[in-house]
Parts: C-alpha cells; structure tokens; sequence
C-alpha cells in the first residue's frame, strides 16, 4: 500500500497538479466530518477514525445534518446538496485554466460550496480515434449545408473547431492522452428555503459563468451524492470502448486471459 501510495503521489506530481499532499486516516475523517459540519475544523483531526463522519437523513433534494458548534456548544443543521457537472451539458467553446474561477470564488456565491473532478485517462488512440471521427462528421455536416444552399450553422462551424483543436493535441508524438471527466459540487445551507436559493443561484452562475447549460442534481439519493465531494471517491465508471478498439485490442492480443 505505501508503494501504491507513493506511485500515485509522483504520477500526479509529474503531472503537475499543484501542491500534492497525501492525507492520513485520521486527515481523511476529518475532511468528512467538516464536509457534515463546516463548524468543525478542517484542520482538526478525528480521535477515531474508524468511525466516521455525523449522523444525518435525507429528504428528496436535501441530506440534512444535525450537528454541534465545537466553540459555543450551540445545536447547528446543515442541508446539502450536491449535482454532476457532466461534459454533455457544457456549452461548446474554448476555456482556459481558469474557467472555474466563478463556481470556486465568484462574488455572486454567498454560501458554502465543495468541487471535486473525478478523471479518467482514455489511451491516446483510442482519443485520438474519436477525435478524428468528431472532425469527420462535423466537417461533413459543413459541406452538406454548403451543398444544399443553407446558411452555416454556428454550432456546427464551433464544433468543428473543438474537434480540430482536440485532433492537434492528440497528435502523433504529443504524448497526450484522452480524459473522461465529471464534476460535483455540493452547496451547505441552514434551511431549506436558503438552500432553495443558493440553488438558484449556482445555476445561474454555471450557466452564465461557466457556460454549464444544465446541472443534474442527484436529488433521490443526496447523502451518497455527498460522498462525490469527500476525500473518498473511487473514480467514475469506466469508459467502455467502442466496436472498432475492441476490435483491435483482440486483435493485439489485449484481452482479459493475457491481463494479470
């Protein structure tokens, strides 16, 4: 296990993800409990942690904590919600590093809020293939309209962009790879009724900020989703391959009898 541990932390400084820093069990329940209960330090490790986290329910919409401010003593409940930023619901168009900067310190936001990415690395030829075919079919759409006397389509001309870029990136040689991303990001409240508004509120942001068209808010099943946004995520499902990479990965010799 520290040699797992220790493999991961080089493979994500190499990546240079900013300031790595591997988290203890009793670091880890602490992000959980302050992720119940923001009056808990985030700093202030659990004693056991073995025995994580604060007792909760859930409404439709809500998981609701009812928790203790450790400096006064006083009784505080915290509403959670959490919803899945997903690649298919952003609008199409360029973005920089910094695309997030509204979600994570906009001024329009006033309440607590929690963001986590899960990744998938897809191998470089496999992206690439898709990559290709995305610019094959936009370009084709183009030509068509240009066929038929249509007026371009704005959309199409955009998508193709995209594609082009993403073809360029996964070029032969570049040693880039594809990504499978998701998103989520849970919103602490007091009430339901703040909580109503602070959702309001972050859509609006997403969508005009962010150019995230729809959030899909995990509502029959919020006390899961919130674990989305704890130090304890295992990843996203794994992206299945198409017909034509199964195809050549037989044909490579890449099945599960040669997989240790």
């Amino acid at each position: 296990m520290h040699r797992e541990i220790e493999s991961a932390e080089r493979g994500l400084r190499a990546a240079r993800l900013g300031d790595v820093a591997v988290l203890t069990a009793r670091q880890t329940g602490a992000h959980v409990v302050h992720g119940q209960n923001p009056f808990h330090p985030i700093d202030q490790p659990v004693d056991d942690p073995g025995k994580l986290g604060v007792a909760s329910h859930d409404e439709y919409s809500a998981h609701i904590v009812t928790a203790t401010n450790p400096e006064t003593g006083a009784e505080v409940e915290w509403w959670h919600r959490t919803a899945a930023i997903k690649a298919e619901n952003l609008a199409v168009g360029k973005r920089s590093q910094l695309w997030m900067l509204d979600l994570l310190i906009g001024s329009e936001l006033h309440f607590l809020r929690t963001v986590s990415f899960h990744h998938q690395l897809i191998p470089a030829s496999e992206a690439r293939a898709a990559a290709r075919r995305d610019l094959v079919r936009d370009q084709a759409a183009q030509m068509n309209d240009a066929e038929k006397g249509r007026l371009a389509n704005d959309e199409t001309h955009v998508n193709k962009t995209a594609a082009q870029l993403r073809n360029a990136d996964l070029g032969y040689g570049s040693r880039h790879h594809g990504d499978s991303w998701i998103g989520y990001v849970t919103i602490t409240e007091t009430s339901r009724d703040r909580l109503q508004i602070a959702s309001r509120q972050l859509e609006e942001v997403c969508e005009n900020g962010l150019g995230v068209e729809h959030l899909d808010w995990q509502d029959s099943f919020q006390s899961a989703a919130s674990g989305t946004t704890w130090p304890i995520g295992r990843g996203i499902q794994t992206e299945k391959p198409s017909v034509t990479n199964r195809v050549y990965r037989k044909l490579a010799g890449k099945t599960n009898k040669e997989a240790l």
